[in-house]
């Protein structure tokens, strides 16, 4: 069963692929710990997972280094539904290629890319990914990855006091 045990850290301690509580203005969100390998550092940034976004409007949160963050101690896994047919994935729906299945991100406002791509097996940003679309998903899901398998990220909010 998940134990309770979450930790304060900067968000450069939280490894890639980890689900953090963001406080935004009291408003507790489970995101995902992401990063993106730079020229000359490592950029780190959250996906808002729970509460979800609408179709459309998912976006990158840029957090500082140094910035703390709740780390609840699980390891984010990704399930999609069944593919709807589409070949124009929007911010907030999942696709697949011969590389792997990716979400579709709004960058960052300041950035010069529109679009970025979370590897939903691994956690890490990356561009340009819609090459080869072979399915899209307008339904999936993030789940926490315990000892018992992957559990539903309202049960863990639920768990953790997260509404």
């Amino acid at each position: 069963m998940m134990e309770e045990q979450t930790m304060q850290k900067q968000a450069f301690e939280i490894p890639c692929g980890q689900a953090v509580v963001l406080d935004r203005e009291g408003e507790q969100i489970v995101c995902l710990k992401t990063e993106r390998v730079g020229k000359e550092y490592v950029h780190h940034y959250l996906v808002p997972l729970h509460p979800a976004a609408e179709p459309g409007v998912l976006s990158l949160v840029y957090i500082d280094p140094e910035d703390t963050l709740t780390d609840l101690g699980f390891t984010v896994v990704f399930e999609t539904g069944a593919p709807d047919g589409s070949d124009n994935p929007v911010p907030g729906h999942a696709f697949r290629t011969e590389k792997g299945t990716f979400l579709k991100i709004h960058e960052d406002p300041l950035a010069q890319k529109t679009f970025t791509y979370l590897d939903m097996e691994t956690g890490a940003l990356c561009r340009r990914q819609e090459r080869g679309l072979s399915a899209v998903y307008t339904s999936w899901r993030a789940c926490a990855m315990s000892d018992d398998g992957a559990i539903a990220l309202s049960v863990v909010c639920e768990k953790f006091g997260i509404s």
